[in-house]
């Protein structure tokens, strides 16, 4: 039996820098039978490279597109593509030679509506590529390696990286259920909606523990780097919201597990921008936060390790609630587990006197980066450095410093702690000081 055609697809907009070595690893795949759908709306010199290779190749195949639209594009290659099976690489980006191939196993193996591996970041330097970390596409590794439905396990929706690129998708199954990306002006977070709508109507998912995409980080003109598009991310959920309506969806643990996905995206579109910016995000979702959050049960529904997203939003739309909800915050973090307290700075003393003087004892360790000892409550604590930490997944790592969250959670990753298991943004400071 012959092998099915690829299809893959590769929306393109002014990559003359990076076009070549996306389109020859695609060329040097092991898996032959491919065409590469280029659609392309560049106005500098990438238009040009990209011809030379469809005169050279018959598999490559160039649509000039006007639209500027990453959403558009990719719609437009899932409605052209001659395959049945569908790929996607970003023009910037480049996969490795047995990508195809292996996914393509995977998917003739278990006849899964779609596969899914992970990734791996790079940059370069000195005009050499450099791997910087391999990427996991699910938090969790109960996820891979096995067939699987969003309605076996909703909560892939909130805990998968969104990473469109990194799949085989089957042709039919994505036009029978109509999974289509957001055609919204340029490049925005359009990829957000195409991954919950694909893994809410896949009746089989397989996540494979294997990288094959090398995805770029130093692209200066990439859409998640810029301050212009605060509102974007948010534009982008209501649309999954009301595709899902008119999907008529009413899931109940679908419909959860999609607001808390949707938490987490604004809590990290409002981490990534400047002041200015992400007030001028909060007040675009003040509406929205008030009615569906706020006012609402939400936040008792939702796993302990979001609800620190969820209350750093609220918070800053409610701020006369801030002692109130962070004295529940704390206590409640202290009293339902074993805490590891990273930072014996001022707040990390503020929160041991506090477990000591309530009696609570949630704390079991201490870490920092400097600090050897202190002294609270006329008792002195050991206080050991972060790097030594051995990982216990019993424990939950609540970071007590403000100024150095995001560096301090990425020192717990390389670890191997993960997010899941890090408490590490909630104002209780205001509590304290």
């Amino acid at each position: 039996m012959s092998e099915k055609k690829i299809s893959v697809i590769v929306p393109v907009h002014n990559t003359k820098d990076f076009i070549q070595e996306c389109i020859d690893s695609i060329l040097a795949q092991t898996y032959k039978n491919i065409e590469i759908i280029c659609i392309d709306s560049s106005l500098d010199e990438t238009t040009s490279i990209i011809q030379e290779y469809v005169n050279k190749d018959k598999r490559v195949i160039l649509i000039e597109d006007e639209n500027n639209s990453y959403g558009y594009k990719i719609n437009m290659g899932i409605r052209s593509a001659g395959g049945e099976f569908i790929a996607i690489v970003d023009s910037d980006d480049y996969i490795d030679k047995n990508m195809l191939e292996r996914l393509y196993q995977i998917m003739e193996e278990h006849k899964v509506d779609f596969v899914k591996s992970d990734y791996t970041s790079f940059y370069v330097k000195d005009g050499v590529n450099v791997n910087s970390q391999y990427e996991y596409n699910a938090a969790d590794i109960s996820y891979y390696g096995k067939v699987f439905s969003s309605y076996d396990r909703p909560e892939i929706l909130y805990q998968n990286a969104v990473s469109i690129w990194t799949g085989l998708y089957n042709k039919d199954f994505l036009i029978k259920n109509e999974i289509f990306l957001n055609e919204s002006k340029g490049a925005s977070f359009q990829d957000a909606g195409f991954s919950v709508l694909s893994h809410i109507f896949a009746d089989k998912i397989y996540y494979l523990m294997e990288s094959y995409y090398y995805y770029r980080i130093d692209n200066a003109n990439s859409s998640v780097k810029s301050q212009k598009k605060y509102k974007t991310i948010a534009d982008e959920s209501r649309w999954i919201d009301e595709q899902l309506k008119q999907r008529k969806l009413t899931n109940p643990s679908i419909l959860l597990a999609v607001k808390i996905k949707k938490i987490i995206s604004y809590s990290w579109n409002y981490r990534r921008l400047n002041n200015e910016e992400g007030n001028k995000f909060l007040d675009y979702i003040h509406d929205e936060l008030l009615e569906e959050y706020i006012d609402s049960s939400l936040r008792e529904k939702i796993p302990e390790y979001i609800k620190e997203r969820f209350d750093e939003l609220f918070l800053k739309e409610k701020p006369d609630q801030l002692d109130r909800r962070a004295v529940l915050r704390i206590d409640s973090v202290l009293k339902n587990n074993h805490v590891v307290l990273i930072g014996a700075g001022r707040l990390g003393k503020k929160i041991l006197t506090y477990d000591i003087q309530k009696k609570i004892n949630g704390v079991v360790m201490i870490y920092d980066n400097f600090v050897s000892q202190v002294m609270v409550e006329g008792r002195c604590f050991e206080v050991k450095k972060v790097d030594d930490i051995v990982v216990n997944p019993e424990h939950l790592y609540l970071i007590a410093n403000k100024c150095n969250v995001l560096e301090l959670e990425e020192q717990l990753n390389k670890l191997n702690i993960t997010n899941r298991m890090v408490c590490s943004y909630f104002p209780v400071e205001k509590v304290f000081y």
